[in-house]
């Protein structure tokens, strides 16, 4: 659920400072990649997105080796590309309308044990976690398998993909007029595409393993409506969703309380995610044992909680033993018990 919450978030331009600082400090001593970062930081619009991706430079290095690793602290320093990367690949799908059933084609190696989980999931589906390229030409495809050997570690796998044009909930685009190597009729699918394999077989006359997959959007509907049901349940934006999958699923506290400060120092005093920003903010300064801003933070909130009565009393029973406990941890032990109790009139109200 993690890349369908970051692929919701509203862009600021703080997610291009954090991802350029982070390729500049990789790249601090490769004089060429820096003043590559450098052209983004000034030229780069949502139109080049693509284009930028199939360079072979900083950002599909280290974009690639973020989705690669599923490390969630990279994958959200690159929250700016991939967002804009998805809604491109959203807008340009719309133009391929040209047949119904499109065959495409992915040449690639992979080691024994992803083969072997490819055959345990035969009649399956499976997630991707990465921007899939294809070709529409076999022998493209064929181009970066050609010579590889077949061995007991490393796999040569040819991938025959096969997706309906007129599904528009599967995301895909041409992306042959953006690419460097034109010619090569490339298509991309956008990230977490879902495929059923069909067939994963031998071909000996060929020295390699043929993987047969039909692109669907079978499981992304169910991962859609749990997400849907998420924000419903909840009641949060997918901004706040997304900052408590940090600290509350993934226990990223540092990246939290950027993420939290970013979004205070962006929206205006009267956002209705304010609230739920500093109640946030204040569980995770109080995480850090940092009790004076934790505080802080905490009855910020409840000032504005008695401004808005339209918040839930879950809300503010959760808001109250906030501050009980932090009251509790710097041995304020009236000013607890004072929560605590205010919080158990609320409970007892919302009881009758």
């Amino acid at each position: 659920m993690f890349i369908d919450v970051l692929k919701k978030l509203p862009q600021m331009d703080q997610a291009k400072i954090d991802m350029l600082k982070t390729c500049e400090d990789y790249y601090c001593f490769n004089k060429q990649q820096l003043s590559k970062i450098e052209q983004f930081r000034t030229s780069y619009t949502i139109n080049e997105v693509i284009r930028w991706f199939t360079l072979d430079s900083f950002v599909y290095r280290l974009l690639n080796r973020a989705l690669r690793t599923e490390n969630i602290s990279h994958l959200y320093l690159f929250r700016f590309f991939i967002i804009d990367l998805c809604k491109q690949l959203e807008h340009e799908r719309t133009c391929i309308r040209d047949r119904d059933i499109l065959h495409l084609y992915r040449g690639q190696i992979m080691s024994s044990s992803e083969l072997n989980d490819l055959k345990d999931n035969i009649g399956n589906l499976i997630s991707t976690n990465s921007f899939l390229s294809t070709s529409r030409r076999l022998d493209v495809a064929m181009q970066f398998i050609l010579g590889a050997t077949d061995t007991d570690e490393l796999k040569v796998i040819l991938f025959e993909i096969e997706v309906d044009c007129q599904n528009t909930k599967i995301t895909f685009a041409d992306i042959d007029k953006y690419s460097q190597l034109q010619g090569e009729e490339e298509v991309l699918f956008s990230l977490g595409t879902v495929f059923c394999i069909e067939a994963v077989e031998f071909v000996s006359t060929l020295n390699l393993w043929k993987v047969k997959m039909t692109a669907t959007d079978e499981l992304s509907n169910k991962i859609k409506e749990a997400f849907n049901l998420t924000i419903g349940t909840e009641n949060r934006s997918p901004s706040i969703l997304f900052g408590n999958l940090l600290i509350n699923e993934y226990g990223l506290f540092d990246i939290g309380e950027k993420f939290f400060q970013m979004l205070l120092k962006n929206l205006s005093p009267n956002h209705d995610d304010i609230f739920d920003i500093y109640t946030s903010l204040s569980k995770i300064y109080r995480q850090k044992e940092q009790y004076k801003i934790a505080l802080d933070m905490a009855l910020k909130a409840y000032d504005l909680r008695r401004k808005v009565v339209s918040r839930n009393c879950i809300d503010l029973n959760e808001l109250l033993n906030l501050i009980a406990r932090i009251y509790l941890e710097t041995r304020k032990y009236k000013l607890a018990i004072k929560y605590y109790q205010e919080s158990l009139v609320i409970c007892e109200k919302n009881k009758n």
